[in-house]
């Protein structure tokens, strides 16, 4: 049996990171270590990058591999030689849903998108079996990770530390299962200012509960502080006032270390499980890459048998060519291009923002000069547009935010007479006579391309506004269908942007699919704005990359590769 090391990373210690990744290490036969290239001070940093987003932000890539990378092999569902099998799949989603509350702890400051979850989950009387939220299932299945995470649980009572990732998952999951004899355990030491939302929901778990108990790292200076007793003060008798340090990442490390060497935790798999903490990019990288020499050069494993799976390859790649030359390997690295540089990607947002904002000008060029976009000829051509300009300035409308939008509603609805604005009377009957009949011309073109704006406006105007996940995924395909768009990428000719297109629409795809997920079955509504911002987020870090037809050398993978890989 060959094997095939893939790289993504255990960034932490906790009960979800360990049940995720271990669980899906369980389904591969073959080697298996775990690594992702993105350092704690990183992950620092896209944390503060993403505190003005909601909990569907998470779908941001580091933020995705942080916490979640198992959701990316989880889309590889339609693949048929996906390593992962289906029951172990299902196992792994419902574990990640489970930990979705996670996302949210990372995703807003004042804890607004925490407390909206909150409240659904705990809305929920009978649970949802398409979504159940349960850790104890994942016992059951795998029940050696009953071991790991009591000594997890142990480990921290011992050192008298709590770990912070933990806190609101717990909570949330008690809510849910309407255990209201036990404590509820709330972290709020992230939150910078106490929100309406977060204090109505604060109370509103105090009062199911007989006890809840507050927990502040110790180790943070105020707001956090103040916050917190704020809350106690608020809460009165019924709160705990409780302060521990969370553990550090040398501690994290020192007992993840240990805790799977130790007696009672055994791997069923024949999975090597490998785990290194570093502070900064550049030593991740490093340690990447003298290991995987050490394997093909020490241990004898072939070139082809190793890929590194890189949160970032745009950023990343340089450095690893360097550092692989120097160790004598051969990289099989692709051409990365950044999803936000897609015509599909400017195609998706163009849409969004003009269905939030109207007929902004900026934003209709840019959506009618787009290459994939088989629809609107009419207004292609620069001097109609132009024309329609000239007839909005003689209609009496100006500029201004929104201004072209009322270029074609304005005339439509007022019945203007475009041949008595265009036309200017003259003493010389022969340039009367042409000015008519230039007039007329314009005005059986203009007819035309109103006609053709306004279907655009029906087709922007189909999506509600606020609206759910599934509906704007639907919308999204409404358009991309309508405008001709799913012919120009399905429609191969050969030509390399054909292929580039079609994996950047497999990327949104799977960003799309993953927002409806986050928010659960059904999905929550929320605004436009929300919604760009969200996608916006969750592009800005995304690459599209061309699969590597000749296998020759140690492969080098974005993050959004990993649906579909196959291990030998």
């Amino acid at each position: 049996m060959g094997e095939t090391t893939i790289w993504t990373g255990l960034p932490g210690s906790g009960r979800a990171t360990a049940a995720v990744e271990l669980a899906l290490a369980n389904s591969y036969q073959g080697r298996l270590t775990w690594w992702i290239v993105d350092s704690r001070t990183r992950s620092d940093r896209v944390e503060r990058s993403l505190m003005q987003a909601s909990p569907g932000g998470v779908a941001g890539v580091e933020v995705i591999l942080e916490r979640g990378v198992a959701q990316l092999i989880l889309d590889s569902a339609a693949d048929p030689h996906s390593a992962v099998s289906p029951a172990m799949r299902e196992l792994v989603f419902r574990a990640l849903l489970g930990e979705s509350v996670l996302h949210d702890r990372l995703a807003a400051p004042d804890s607004a998108g925490w407390a909206a979850k909150a409240s659904q989950l705990y809305d929920r009387t009978n649970g949802n079996a398409a979504n159940p939220i349960n850790l104890d299932r994942i016992r059951t299945v795998i029940p050696w990770l009953n071991e790991l995470f009591l000594r997890y649980d142990r480990w921290l009572e011992e050192h008298d530390l709590v770990d912070e990732a933990l806190l609101p998952s717990l909570a949330l999951n008690e809510i849910e299962r309407d255990v209201v004899e036990l404590p509820h355990l709330l972290i709020i030491d992230r939150m910078p200012e106490p929100s309406e939302a977060a204090i109505q929901l604060l109370l509103r778990v105090s009062e199911l509960s007989k006890q809840t108990t507050v927990l502040m790292d110790s180790t943070r200076e105020a707001p956090a502080a103040n916050l917190g007793r704020w809350f106690v003060e608020r809460l009165d008798e019924k709160c705990d006032w409780t302060e521990k340090p969370f553990p550090s990442l040398e501690e994290r490390a020192s007992f993840a270390s240990r805790i799977f060497a130790s007696p009672g935790i055994t791997n069923p798999s024949p999975v090597d499980t490998e785990i290194w903490f570093h502070r900064d990019e550049a030593s991740e990288i490093a340690t990447v890459i003298r290991d995987a020499a050490d394997w093909v050069h020490g241990q004898h494993l072939s070139e082809d048998d190793v890929a590194i799976v890189c949160a970032d390859v745009g950023d990343s790649l340089p450095r690893i060519r360097e550092l692989a030359g120097s160790y004598g390997l051969r990289l099989n690295a692709p051409l990365v291009k950044p999803m936000m540089s897609r015509p599909l990607t400017a195609l998706l947002m163009d849409l969004v923002k003009l269905r939030t904002g109207g007929l902004d000008r900026a934003r209709l060029t840019s959506l009618l000069v787009n290459p994939l976009v088989k629809y609107g000829d009419l207004l292609r051509n620069s001097s109609n547009v132009m024309l329609l300009d000239s007839v909005a300035r003689k209609a009496g409308i100006r500029g201004g935010r929104g201004g072209f939008g009322r270029v074609w509603a304005t005339p439509l609805q007022s019945g203007i007479d475009y041949h008595r604005i265009g036309y200017r009377k003259s003493d010389d009957l022969e340039l009367d006579e042409r000015r008519r009949q230039t007039v007329e011309n314009e005005a059986d073109r203009l007819q035309s391309m109103l006609g053709e704006l306004r279907a655009l406006n029906d087709l922007l105007h189909a999506l509600p506004n606020p609206c759910t996940p599934v509906e704007l995924r639907n919308w999204v395909d409404d358009c991309l269908r309508e405008l001709g768009v799913f012919a120009a990428i399905h429609m191969s000719n050969g030509k390399h942007d054909d292929l580039d297109e079609r994996l950047t629409y497999g990327r949104l795809d799977i960003l799309l699919n993953n927002l409806a997920k986050l928010q659960g079955v059904g999905g929550e509504r929320r605004s436009l704005a929300t919604w760009s911002d969200l996608l916006h987020q969750g592009l800005r870090r995304m690459t599209v990359s061309k699969p590597q037809r000749i296998r020759c050398g140690v492969q080098v993978l974005n993050a959004t590769d990993l649906p579909g890989l196959r291990c030998k």
